[in-house]
């Protein structure tokens, strides 16, 4: 009777928990205000410049969800598998793109990211205006300075 209670316990213990239970990383969105405030009004007239409609975060990042996707919503401690292909906004040069779906931990990648792409589920497609400060804080790829506005086109292949 004890093993059955016991056992019980257990999975009643483990049912509650979520893929994420024990996580407690969030987001740093420590930022220059001024600079952050700059990058917004940069975004903004590209987006007023270019007819272009978007949806406005409560951290200022705008973003167009291209398609919702129907799969699992992901999570700040998720791995998550993805297309991308990362470009200036001052330019469109681009900065980043994946030749084939990349795996990380969300918690893992630029600030932008991780407001981003729990948006959509597992599935969808989101076009993503990152202010510089939500960006490559140590600089990008290439050189890209750490203080370039960034578009990123994110397709959302897996969520675990």
């Amino acid at each position: 009777m004890k093993f059955l209670f016991l056992s019980l316990s257990i999975l009643i213990l483990a049912s509650g928990c979520d893929r994420n239970s024990g996580c407690n990383i969030g987001l740093n969105l420590t930022a220059d205000e001024q600079k952050l405030e700059s990058d917004i009004q940069e975004i903004d007239n590209f987006l007023s410049e270019n007819n272009i409609e978007a949806q406005t975060h409560p951290t200022g990042l705008r973003y167009i969800i291209n398609d919702f996707g129907s799969g699992a919503n992901p999570e700040i401690c998720d791995i998550i598998t993805f297309d991308f292909v990362g470009r200036m906004l001052s330019d469109s040069t681009i900065v980043e793109q994946s030749d084939a779906s990349v795996r990380f931990g969300l918690f893992r990648l630029i600030e932008g990211f991780k407001i981003g792409i729990p948006l959509i589920k597992e599935g969808g497609s989101i076009t993503l205006f990152i202010p510089s400060e939500y960006g490559y804080e140590e600089g990008g790829p290439g050189g890209v300075p750490s203080t370039t506005n960034l578009i990123f086109d994110v397709d959302l292949v897996n969520v675990e």
